[in-house]
C-alpha cells in the first residue's frame, strides 16, 4: 500500500514539473513569435538622413473611410493636424534607421507598407483631409474669433429670461460641446464641461448654477 502511495506522489510530482516545463515554453514562444512579429511589421532604411528623405509628406488617421487627423512631416517637425483645421508640432530629435522607429519625446515607428504607427493609431501614406472652421452654432462664433453677432444683455436677470432666451444659452452650450467634439474627433462628454460653463458665465453673467438649472430643462426649449 505504501509503495502504490509513493509511486502516485513521484508520478503526480513529474506531471506537475512537466505542466509547468510546458507552460513556461508556451510563454517563451509567444514571447518570441511576438517580438518577432513586431520586429518584422517595422520598416528598416540604410542611413538617418535615407530614412528622413523616405519619410517627408503627409500621413493621414482613418476611422472608418473617413480622414480624422493627419501628421504632416516636414525636414525634423512632426506637424498635427485635425479636423478642425487645429495643429501643433512635436520635434523630431531622432531618426533611427536600423529600428525603423522616429523620436520626438515617444516613439512612433514606420510600418513595411511605409505608414506611420502612434500607439494603436495607424496613419496611412498620403491622403487628403478637408479641414473646416468649426463655428459651436448658427448664432454662437468661438472667442478666438472676430465676433459677428450683438452680446447679449448681461444685466438681465435670471427671472426676466424669455424661453427664447433661453434656448439661446442651450444652443450656446451646445455648440461648445460640438466644437470640442469636432475638434478631438471624438465624443468628449463632460471634458469640457467646465470650460463650456465657464464661457456661458462670461458671455450671459449668470452664474454657473443658473445655467446648470437652464441646461437641465433644455428639452422644454
Amino acid at each position: 500500500m505504501g509503495k502504490q502511495s509513493d509511486n502516485k506522489s513521484y508520478n503526480d510530482s513529474k506531471i506537475n514539473k512537466e505542466v509547468t516545463i510546458l507552460f513556461f515554453a508556451v510563454v517563451v514562444i509567444a514571447i518570441f513569435m511576438g517580438t518577432y512579429i513586431y520586429i518584422n511589421s517595422k520598416e528598416r532604411f540604410n542611413s538617418a538622413s535615407d530614412m528622413k528623405s523616405q519619410m517627408q509628406g503627409t500621413y493621414t488617421y482613418y476611422i472608418g473611410d473617413d480622414p480624422q487627423r493627419q501628421i504632416v512631416i516636414e525636414n525634423d517637425t512632426m506637424n498635427y493636424v485635425s479636423l478642425s483645421g487645429d495643429t501643433w508640432y512635436e520635434d523630431i530629435s531622432e531618426w533611427l534607421p536600423s529600428e525603423g522607429e522616429i523620436y520626438t519625446y515617444r516613439t512612433y515607428y514606420v510600418t513595411t507598407s511605409g505608414d506611420i504607427k502612434d500607439g494603436s493609431d495607424l496613419y496611412k501614406k498620403g491622403g487628403i483631409m478637408c479641414t473646416y472652421t468649426p463655428t459651436p452654432s448658427p448664432t454662437i462664433v468661438p472667442t478666438s474669433a472676430p465676433k459677428a453677432i450683438e452680446d447679449p444683455d448681461k444685466n438681465k436677470s435670471y427671472s426676466e429670461l424669455t424661453t427664447s432666451d433661453k434656448k439661446e444659452i442651450c444652443e450656446f452650450i451646445q455648440g461648445w460641446y460640438d466644437y470640442y467634439d469636432r475638434r478631438e474627433g471624438k465624443y468628449t462628454g463632460d471634458q469640457y464641461t467646465d470650460e463650456v460653463f465657464q464661457l456661458a458665465v462670461e458671455r450671459y453673467g449668470l452664474t454657473e448654477e443658473q445655467l446648470v438649472y437652464i441646461w437641465g430643462y433644455s428639452y422644454e426649449y
